[in-house]
């Protein structure tokens, strides 16, 4: 999968999920970054270290996921569910960016 289609996976995950998703890291330099997701492009950075790693990458855990919105105050319900879509869309479209690179190694 090259950079543009990890792109358009991103941005359909979005409109599947019914809201604005900020770029993964590793698409950084290919993607302008809208200002008002910078707290949603961190929190996936630091997320993305409680991710478990054992026979393949996992996906980042719900409590994790949950823990980083309370202690950043996304506490309201609605905000908490579409913090928490943003970041299982991001975290699949990273999982699914690896997967493919791996079968091609």
């Amino acid at each position: 999968m090259d950079w543009g289609e990890a792109a358009q996976r991103i941005i359909q995950a979005a409109e599947t999920r019914g809201g604005d998703i900020p770029p993964l890291p590793f698409l950084e330099a290919q993607v302008d970054r809208e200002p008002h997701l910078d707290l949603e492009w961190g929190a996936f950075g630091e997320l993305s270290t409680d991710r478990p790693i054992g026979f393949g990458r996992g996906p980042i855990p719900w409590s994790a996921i949950d823990r980083y919105a309370w202690r950043h105050g996304i506490n309201d319900p609605d905000e908490h569910a579409r913090f928490v879509r943003l970041i299982r869309a991001m975290d699949e479209t990273y999982l699914n960016w690896h997967a493919e690179r791996d079968k091609k190694d």
